[in-house]
Protein backbone atom coordinates (compact mmCIF):
# COMPACT_ATOMS: atom_id res chain seq x y z
CA UNK A 1 0.00 0.00 0.00
CA UNK A 2 2.81 2.33 0.50
CA UNK A 3 4.35 1.83 -2.73
CA UNK A 4 1.33 2.34 -4.48
CA UNK A 5 0.95 5.71 -2.71
CA UNK A 6 4.31 6.75 -3.49
CA UNK A 7 3.57 6.02 -6.80
CA UNK A 8 0.50 7.84 -7.25
CA UNK A 9 2.27 10.74 -5.46
CA UNK A 10 5.45 10.93 -7.63
CA UNK A 11 4.23 10.02 -10.88
CA UNK A 12 0.70 11.36 -11.29
CA UNK A 13 0.03 14.87 -11.66
CA UNK A 14 -2.75 15.93 -9.15
CA UNK A 15 -5.88 15.82 -11.13
CA UNK A 16 -5.15 12.43 -12.45
CA UNK A 17 -3.93 11.45 -8.98
CA UNK A 18 -7.22 12.36 -7.98
CA UNK A 19 -8.75 10.69 -10.98
CA UNK A 20 -7.65 7.17 -10.48
CA UNK A 21 -7.84 7.28 -6.60
CA UNK A 22 -11.42 8.35 -6.56
CA UNK A 23 -12.79 5.73 -9.55
CA UNK A 24 -10.30 2.68 -8.68
CA UNK A 25 -10.19 2.98 -5.08
CA UNK A 26 -13.10 4.80 -4.02
CA UNK A 27 -15.25 3.39 -7.22
CA UNK A 28 -16.86 6.68 -7.53
CA UNK A 29 -18.38 7.14 -11.03
CA UNK A 30 -16.70 9.47 -13.45
CA UNK A 31 -19.45 11.83 -13.61
CA UNK A 32 -19.66 11.78 -9.56
CA UNK A 33 -15.54 12.47 -9.83
CA UNK A 34 -16.22 15.29 -12.69
CA UNK A 35 -18.60 16.99 -10.17
CA UNK A 36 -16.10 16.48 -7.04
CA UNK A 37 -13.07 17.76 -9.12
CA UNK A 38 -15.17 20.78 -11.14
CA UNK A 39 -14.17 19.85 -14.41
CA UNK A 40 -16.27 17.68 -17.50
CA UNK A 41 -17.01 13.87 -17.79
CA UNK A 42 -13.96 14.12 -20.82
CA UNK A 43 -11.34 15.56 -18.46
CA UNK A 44 -11.78 12.76 -16.43
CA UNK A 45 -11.94 10.10 -18.76
CA UNK A 46 -8.27 11.79 -19.68
CA UNK A 47 -6.82 12.15 -16.57
CA UNK A 48 -7.84 8.55 -15.65
CA UNK A 49 -6.24 7.68 -19.18
CA UNK A 50 -2.87 9.08 -18.41
CA UNK A 51 -2.41 8.56 -15.09
CA UNK A 52 -3.14 4.74 -15.53
CA UNK A 53 -0.89 4.96 -17.98
CA UNK A 54 1.62 6.45 -16.33
CA UNK A 55 1.32 3.81 -13.27
CA UNK A 56 1.74 0.85 -15.87
CA UNK A 57 5.01 1.91 -17.04
CA UNK A 58 8.47 2.77 -16.04
CA UNK A 59 8.21 6.44 -16.49
CA UNK A 60 10.05 10.24 -15.56
CA UNK A 61 7.79 10.75 -12.64
CA UNK A 62 5.77 14.49 -12.90
CA UNK A 63 7.29 16.76 -10.84
CA UNK A 64 11.05 15.66 -12.48
CA UNK A 65 12.97 18.63 -13.82
CA UNK A 66 10.82 19.75 -16.91
CA UNK A 67 12.85 20.32 -20.43
CA UNK A 68 14.07 24.27 -20.82
CA UNK A 69 12.32 24.13 -24.24
CA UNK A 70 8.87 23.78 -22.44
CA UNK A 71 10.13 26.18 -19.60
CA UNK A 72 11.59 28.66 -22.20
CA UNK A 73 8.36 28.82 -24.66
CA UNK A 74 6.33 29.24 -21.01
CA UNK A 75 8.81 32.39 -20.25
CA UNK A 76 8.09 33.56 -24.30
CA UNK A 77 4.55 33.28 -24.32
CA UNK A 78 3.99 34.72 -20.79
CA UNK A 79 5.97 38.05 -21.33
CA UNK A 80 4.05 38.43 -24.95
CA UNK A 81 0.85 37.58 -23.06
CA UNK A 82 -0.05 35.12 -25.59
CA UNK A 83 -2.68 33.45 -24.36
CA UNK A 84 -3.32 30.89 -27.37
CA UNK A 85 -0.11 29.39 -27.18
CA UNK A 86 -0.03 29.66 -23.03
CA UNK A 87 -3.04 27.22 -23.39
CA UNK A 88 -1.35 25.21 -26.57
CA UNK A 89 1.89 24.24 -24.32
CA UNK A 90 -0.92 23.33 -21.06
CA UNK A 91 -2.55 20.30 -20.48
CA UNK A 92 -6.29 20.59 -20.28
CA UNK A 93 -6.75 19.78 -16.56
CA UNK A 94 -3.23 22.41 -15.80
CA UNK A 95 -3.03 23.30 -12.09
CA UNK A 96 -2.15 26.93 -11.29
CA UNK A 97 -1.14 27.29 -7.54
CA UNK A 98 -0.63 30.60 -6.16
CA UNK A 99 1.80 28.62 -3.44
CA UNK A 100 0.27 29.40 -0.17
CA UNK A 101 -2.76 30.74 -1.85
CA UNK A 102 -5.34 30.11 -4.31
CA UNK A 103 -5.50 27.26 -6.84
CA UNK A 104 -7.23 27.03 -9.96
CA UNK A 105 -8.00 24.00 -11.78
CA UNK A 106 -7.68 23.97 -15.69
CA UNK A 107 -6.58 26.47 -18.09
CA UNK A 108 -10.35 28.07 -18.46
CA UNK A 109 -10.10 28.52 -14.73
CA UNK A 110 -6.85 29.81 -14.27
CA UNK A 111 -7.46 31.96 -17.55
CA UNK A 112 -7.01 35.40 -15.84
CA UNK A 113 -4.07 34.42 -14.02
CA UNK A 114 -2.34 34.61 -16.79
CA UNK A 115 -4.37 37.49 -18.00
CA UNK A 116 -3.48 39.52 -15.20
CA UNK A 117 0.52 38.53 -14.95
CA UNK A 118 0.94 41.89 -17.02
CA UNK A 119 -1.31 44.54 -14.08
CA UNK A 120 0.24 47.32 -13.17
CA UNK A 121 -1.09 49.26 -9.67
CA UNK A 122 1.50 50.40 -7.62
CA UNK A 123 -0.25 51.50 -4.82
CA UNK A 124 -1.10 47.91 -3.93
CA UNK A 125 2.62 46.36 -4.68
CA UNK A 126 1.86 45.85 -8.46
CA UNK A 127 5.18 47.28 -9.37
CA UNK A 128 5.63 48.79 -13.26
CA UNK A 129 7.74 46.88 -16.07
CA UNK A 130 6.95 43.40 -15.32
CA UNK A 131 8.98 41.31 -17.44
CA UNK A 132 10.68 37.49 -17.36
CA UNK A 133 13.47 35.60 -17.74
CA UNK A 134 14.18 32.19 -18.01
CA UNK A 135 17.19 31.15 -15.10
CA UNK A 136 18.29 27.98 -13.92
CA UNK A 137 18.18 27.88 -10.18
CA UNK A 138 19.76 24.62 -8.54
CA UNK A 139 19.36 22.59 -11.98
CA UNK A 140 16.01 23.25 -12.70
CA UNK A 141 14.74 25.59 -15.49
CA UNK A 142 12.54 28.35 -14.05
CA UNK A 143 10.75 31.57 -14.68
CA UNK A 144 11.73 34.66 -13.24
CA UNK A 145 9.14 37.50 -13.16
CA UNK A 146 10.44 41.53 -12.44
CA UNK A 147 9.16 44.72 -11.84
CA UNK A 148 10.12 47.96 -10.69
CA UNK A 149 8.38 49.33 -7.51
CA UNK A 150 9.35 52.45 -5.70
CA UNK A 151 12.24 53.15 -8.24
CA UNK A 152 13.75 49.79 -7.59
CA UNK A 153 13.74 46.64 -9.72
CA UNK A 154 13.74 43.22 -8.30
CA UNK A 155 12.52 40.03 -8.50
CA UNK A 156 8.61 40.09 -7.72
CA UNK A 157 7.48 36.24 -8.61
CA UNK A 158 9.17 32.91 -9.74
CA UNK A 159 7.56 30.23 -11.80
CA UNK A 160 8.40 26.49 -11.67
CA UNK A 161 6.69 23.90 -13.99
CA UNK A 162 5.86 20.34 -13.85
CA UNK A 163 5.83 18.83 -17.53
CA UNK A 164 4.03 15.54 -18.63
CA UNK A 165 3.64 14.53 -21.97
CA UNK A 166 5.05 17.56 -23.33
CA UNK A 167 2.60 19.61 -21.57
CA UNK A 168 2.71 21.62 -18.68
CA UNK A 169 0.57 20.08 -15.87
CA UNK A 170 1.19 22.50 -13.19
CA UNK A 171 2.46 25.92 -12.53
CA UNK A 172 3.67 27.02 -9.45
CA UNK A 173 4.00 30.80 -8.87
CA UNK A 174 5.91 32.05 -5.81
CA UNK A 175 4.78 35.62 -5.59
CA UNK A 176 3.43 36.07 -2.17
CA UNK A 177 6.37 34.12 -0.60
CA UNK A 178 8.88 36.70 0.36
CA UNK A 179 10.92 34.62 2.24
CA UNK A 180 11.42 32.28 -0.99
CA UNK A 181 11.56 34.95 -3.06
CA UNK A 182 14.84 36.67 -0.27
CA UNK A 183 16.49 33.29 -0.41
CA UNK A 184 16.36 33.00 -4.66
CA UNK A 185 17.29 36.08 -4.79
CA UNK A 186 20.72 35.92 -2.39
CA UNK A 187 21.14 32.68 -4.66
CA UNK A 188 21.15 34.62 -7.75
CA UNK A 189 22.64 38.09 -6.75
CA UNK A 190 19.90 39.92 -8.00
CA UNK A 191 17.83 42.31 -6.08
CA UNK A 192 14.00 41.01 -4.59
CA UNK A 193 11.65 43.28 -3.96
CA UNK A 194 9.35 42.80 -0.41
CA UNK A 195 6.39 40.81 -0.86
CA UNK A 196 3.39 40.29 1.25
CA UNK A 197 2.35 36.39 2.49
CA UNK A 198 -0.88 36.92 0.68
CA UNK A 199 -2.64 38.84 -2.17
CA UNK A 200 -3.82 42.35 -0.76
CA UNK A 201 -7.30 43.59 -0.81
Amino acid sequence: MRDAAGALLERLAPRERAAVLLKDVFDFSVEEIAAMLQTSVGAVKAALHRGRGRLDEESTPVGSTPSREIVDRFCAALAAKDLATLEAICSSDVTIELVGGAEMASFAVGRMFFEHAHFVLPELGFGTNPHWKLASYLGEPVVLGFRTLDGVEGLNEVHRIEESDGRIARVRCYCFCPDTLRTVAEDLGIAALRRPYRSPG
